[in-house]
């Protein structure tokens, strides 16, 4: 296999740096966490994670889609609505009581949500406020990216807070808009942050002009994010690029980018070649039964993770029996299961004949019992003992041509 890389083609190509950070959950985020965690029962997800059905599975990524969720903002779930007092307009009221003091302050009783604590309500997007504001600081612009359309739009209320121009471009953008914002991006260096949903803007763009890339949330494929990364890292790219993944601590999303590295690891053994066993992560993947661990904490994984081996145990040596019995059954004959008779070359030799020996022997061919009455002839009997039966040996002797 021949296999091309960008820094061997051209050497100007500056380095890529990957970190990852590290964000808390909030106060509110922590009660959503663990408020979901507390209506799932172990017996279910076990159940779930053992039969392997397709409904399951579905079940099983819904929970972790809502997990996620809670990571990324607590306003995806409930977002706290403007409210306002009611409005008596229709109704006329005579002027008996003075005028309001808030007509003649020049504003209303209207009380809209606070953006300071929308922005404090989440860790992840505390901590890409504070890196917005030293990047925008140290002159870079940034590639932001998402896995929810719904999170792009709470993101675009927090730039337009903060006076930050963007671009956004995702799944719904036509082909046309995206010719331009790509335009756009390379030719205006105003525009500081362009948000991008992961699948929509992360192939066949050049968006050169950026030197940094957050992921606000990670792909499940490293492929993918790989790709994302190289809308800024490729040939073109004079400058350092840095990538960001926000990760909030002690989450499913640990657990998620633990397996993309290990997917990574595996990418690196197959193509470019190496120990597998250089590094300590492992590669086998279980499946749903895994999906099912990263609901949990540590402890109660490794509780979940021996129930589900005692099951897959108890499954096992149920089926082993289960084909042992089988296996009795097929040996025995008849209903009433009696022993199969033994069948000699004689036997064998007239299968589906009638029996010419002196045995006394029912015959086979279904020769009429002695019981049954004699059946009248017309015809006249030979001479006496025309009609006798030859045994075994007076047959084969007419077969050999030798008559007594």
């Amino acid at each position: 296999m021949l296999r091309r890389i960008k820094k061997h083609v051209q050497k100007e190509l500056g380095d890529k740096i990957e970190l990852d950070v590290q964000c808390e959950l909030t106060y509110r985020q922590r009660a959503l966490y663990k408020g979901l965690r507390d209506k799932i029962s172990i017996m279910d997800i076990i159940e779930k994670a053992a039969s392997g059905a397709d409904e399951n599975n579905a079940t099983l990524m819904n929970l972790v889609m809502q997990f996620r969720k809670v990571c990324n903002h607590p306003d995806l779930f409930e977002r706290a609505e403007t409210s306002s007092p009611i409005d008596l307009g229709l109704y006329p009221i005579p002027k008996i009581l003075p005028e309001p003091s808030s007509e003649k302050m020049g504003y209303a009783h209207i009380k809209v949500p606070s953006m300071r604590r929308f922005v404090s309500d989440s860790g992840k997007l505390a901590k890409l406020d504070a890196l917005l504001t030293e990047l925008k600081a140290g002159g870079h612009r940034v590639l932001l990216y998402f896995q929810m359309t719904k999170m792009m739009d709470l993101c675009e209320e927090y730039l337009t807070y903060r006076h930050h121009r963007y671009l956004r471009l995702d799944g719904s953008s036509k082909l046309e808009d995206r010719r331009d914002m790509v335009s756009a991006w390379q030719t205006t260096p105003e525009i500081f942050v362009f948000i991008l949903s992961t699948r929509a803007g992360g192939l066949g763009i050049n968006l050169t002009a950026a030197d940094t890339v957050i992921f606000y949330d990670s792909d499940w494929n490293p492929t993918i994010d790989s790709q994302a990364m190289d809308r800024a890292h490729r040939l073109g790219q004079t400058r350092q690029v840095t990538v960001y993944r926000l990760i909030t601590r002690g989450t499913i999303e640990e657990r998620i980018r633990t397996r993309a590295k290990q997917k990574e690891e595996v990418q690196r053994v197959v193509i470019q070649g190496g120990d597998p066993g250089a590094k300590k992560n492992t590669v086998d993947f279980k499946g749903t039964r895994e999906v099912a661990t990263w609901l949990f904490d540590d402890e109660e994984a490794e509780q979940l993770e021996k129930t589900l081996e005692a099951k897959e145990k108890e499954a096992e040596e149920a089926k082993a029996k289960g084909g042992a019995k089988r296996g009795k059954k097929k040996a025995k004959t008849g209903p009433a299961g009696e022993e199969p008779k033994a069948i000699n070359l004689e036997d064998l030799y007239h299968e589906g004949e009638g029996r010419f020996d002196d045995s006394g022997k029912p015959s086979e061919a279904g020769t009429p019992a002695a019981s049954a009455a004699p059946v009248p002839s017309s015809r006249k009997r030979g001479p006496k003992g025309g009609n006798k039966k030859k045994t075994t040996q007076e047959r084969l002797a007419m077969i050999d041509g030798v008559t007594k």
